[in-house]
């Protein structure tokens, strides 16, 4: 009897599992309680970065990169926090999201590259068998383009830049800019018709007495010749 007292006066119960322990904080995130939705957000923050960088095998991004990566896997664990079930840790249930993430940007990045070797290469081509005046003519067309796009606001600006030039997604300009997903594309699109509106205007204006037909040779001697032919003697 005395043994028997002693194992039960020693006994502990077990330790919840990490994962189990994660479901129920996850759990309580969903019914509103944001300090288990923090707690989960910061042991996910000091692990998953560090694993995001160990798959960026060829060291496209930089650890600011990596930071925000995690933030937008983050966001969306967060869309869809009543599909965890709990499986595995929430932590890697991040790193799922974050390598899918890493993955798309590194094709656009790739993509992106590409494309711009593509078009230095074609412009390099079109140079060397073009006529200088039809250059000229284009550079005068891009700086009505470039006025076009300064006239936008600042934030229009920028969603234009980075959708443009580095394929953004609405979901990181939308971080960014602190807009919401619907706002950044109704930007967007208001931005392109602006400055396209505002380039067929400037352009158009510029460009029209230049191509305007010159006066038949016909009409200007008949302006200035005299009504009556003078007479012979």
């Amino acid at each position: 009897m005395r043994k028997q007292r002693l194992r039960n006066s020693t006994y502990t119960p077990p330790r919840i599992a990490a994962r189990e322990r994660a479901y129920v904080l996850a759990r309580q995130a969903l019914s509103g309680d944001q300090e288990a939705w923090d707690t989960l957000y910061r042991h996910a923050l000091e692990w998953v970065p560090g694993q995001v960088r160990r798959a960026d095998l060829q060291h496209v991004f930089g650890p600011w990169d990596y930071q925000d990566i995690t933030d937008e896997a983050l966001s969306r664990c967060h869309a869809q926090l009543e599909r965890y079930q709990g499986l595995s840790q929430f932590h890697w249930l991040v790193l799922g999201y974050a390598k899918n993430i890493l993955r798309n940007r590194i094709e656009r990045q790739h993509t992106h590259r590409r494309n711009q070797y593509l078009l230095n290469r074609a412009a390099d081509e079109r140079s060397l068998c073009q006529d200088p005046l039809w250059l000229l003519l284009r550079l005068e067309r891009d700086q009505y383009l470039w006025q076009a796009f300064f006239q936008l606001e600042t934030v229009d600006q920028t969603i234009v830049y980075h959708r443009v030039f580095f394929q953004t997604t609405y979901q990181a300009l939308a971080h960014q800019s602190q807009l919401t997903r619907n706002q950044v594309r109704r930007h967007y699109e208001d931005a392109l018709n602006a400055i396209r509106w505002n380039f067929l205007r400037g352009y158009r204006r510029e460009l029209t007495p230049l191509l305007a037909p010159a006066p038949e040779e016909g009409i200007l001697l008949s302006e200035t010749a005299p009504e009556s032919p003078p007479p012979y003697g």
